[in-house]
């Protein structure tokens, strides 16, 4: 009985302390964050030759992009990027996934929370090519000194026929784990499409407001109350089962009692003796 109690207890303790805190070091619904993106480049060539590789870049050159959480549902997440852009247009772009195993959905956006060096920002397979957290450090985002960790690693993108290698180092909020700050470079250098053309190009995406270092938040999660829930039930079984322990314990003691003044009852009977038989046979 005991070694059950101790395990119900043991169980409530982490439930309570590993749980819980998943559940509060997440983005919840109606979070958001609003991010800088500026770009440089610098090329030998003219502007009109790269224009088709610069103009992209410029277009998004000091603007503001704005992550908005819609739903979470742990690990389930669903998160819209509101991207403006120099000209005046807006593009939205929608994510969904999970925040385990959404390399792939969510865009590396949102990873996730509590990680150390030498973790994958998510699970997956190894041939996915993960990035992997390097490092961690204490660094301002958005008004803030917080405890971030920084992956870097390199992501070869398309362009025309070709791929060209995109060296990436991205900060992450260690207890949230949303975006902080990401700083992204890609150099054209002796590519067959641009030949005698140097073109360096670097975009740095950076959190400066969000309503995730508050402590004011929105309605927890739904799970949040399944966890509530169930440390209160693990709670309940424990006194449960200290009392009906209590209980057996005094059973036992008030059965001990009444055996020995049972055998008081009865008087032992006298010894006997060779002398008292004789004298009494008649």
């Amino acid at each position: 009985m005991r070694t059950i109690l101790c395990f119900i207890i043991v169980a409530t303790i982490f439930v309570e302390t590993s749980y819980c805190s998943i559940c509060l070091s997440v983005p919840r619904e109606g979070d958001w964050a609003v991010y800088s993106v500026d770009t440089w480049y610098t090329t030998n060539a003219t502007e009109e030759d790269v224009e088709w590789l610069i103009e992209d870049f410029r277009n998004i050159n000091d603007t503001k992009w704005t992550l908005r959480v819609e739903e979470f549902h742990f690990p389930q997440i669903k998160f819209s990027i509101e991207k403006a852009f120099s000209d005046e247009t807006t593009l939205t772009e929608n994510h969904e996934g999970s925040i385990i195993t959404g390399y792939k959905e969510l865009g590396m956006w949102i990873i996730q929370s509590s990680l150390n060096d030498d973790d994958a920002i998510y699970e997956g397979d190894e041939s996915a090519n993960i990035p992997i957290i390097s490092s961690s450090t204490e660094y301002p985002f958005a008004n803030t000194t917080r405890d971030v960790v920084y992956a870097s690693f390199t992501k070869h993108e398309p362009v025309g026929e070709y791929y060209i290698p995109i060296y990436i180092g991205a900060f992450w909020d260690r207890e949230t784990g949303i975006l902080c700050g990401m700083i992204s470079t890609a150099t054209f250098e002796e590519v067959p499409f641009l030949p005698d053309v140097y073109l360096y190009i670097k975009t740095d995406i950076e959190i400066v407001e969000t309503t995730l270092w508050t402590e004011s938040k929105s309605e927890p999660a739904d799970f949040t109350w399944l966890i509530a829930s169930t440390i209160v039930i693990l709670l309940l079984i424990s006194v449960a089962a200290v009392f009906i322990l209590n209980q057996k314990k005094v059973k036992k003691r008030k059965t001990r009692k009444r055996t020995r003044k049972s055998v008081k009852a009865f008087p032992r009977a006298p010894i006997q003796t060779w002398d008292n038989l004789y004298m009494n046979r008649f």
